[in-house]
């Protein structure tokens, strides 16, 4: 079982292995670069009134 195992361990990560190779191959061909993005998201302020709790739209 053990033996067996390894096998199929060492196909599938021989497999993986020639994916990323061939992923590499390929990058070549292209200009690759990051584009950094930074996105301010505002920030609501918290109703600590128990009273209005899940009615924040004002409707009931």
């Amino acid at each position: 079982m053990k033996q067996q195992f390894e096998e199929v361990r060492a196909e599938i990560l021989d497999r993986g292995n020639n994916q990323i190779r061939n992923l590499e191959a390929e990058f070549v061909n292209y200009d690759i670069s990051w584009l950094r993005y930074q996105m301010k998201l505002p920030v609501k302020p918290v109703n600590l009134d128990h009273e209005n709790q899940g009615d924040e739209d004002g409707k009931e």
